[in-house]
């Protein structure tokens, strides 16, 4: 399983010369980052997140899961090729997520799956404290009901 933090993004390692296959992997991340700002439901950030990587990668598969909020979505049948991130930000854990499809990822696709991983946690991050919030919003401190 690899990390993926956005405080390190892999943006700089891209190797080759630019041409339309680096054009259309910009303009796709443009795309689901600006899809991704549009909500704080987590449930609504997942689903745009997995519908851009579907625009793009073809048919594939995504499940995401945070342990601390007994959180787990799946979109698709998960495949025999996987990819495996545990998501971070500023050391905070944002769950794991499991992307994968039938055939298998060419490092070039790895790459900007990693770079769109890295415009999905600040929005991740946004949804979970929005939820926190609510949950505490809901419950009362003295009594804990």
């Amino acid at each position: 399983m690899r990390q993926v933090s956005a405080d390190q993004a892999p943006f700089d390692r891209h190797e080759g010369q630019p041409g339309k296959t680096e054009d259309k992997s910009l303009a796709a991340l443009f795309r689901i980052s600006g899809a991704l700002q549009t909500s704080l439901d987590i449930h609504l950030i997942i689903q745009a997140f997995y519908g851009g990587l579907t625009d793009l990668f073809g048919a594939c598969a995504l499940e995401y899961s945070h342990h601390e909020s007994n959180l787990k979505l799946a979109h698709g049948i998960l495949r025999r090729h996987r990819c495996n991130y545990q998501l971070t930000l500023h050391g905070k854990a944002l769950g794991e997520m499991t992307i994968s499809r039938r055939k298998r990822f060419a490092k070039a696709e790895i790459l900007l799956l990693e770079n769109l991983l890295c415009t999905l946690v600040n929005p991740l991050n946004n949804a979970l404290l929005y939820q926190d919030a609510l949950a505490a919003a809901l419950r009362d401190p003295l009594t804990n009901l």
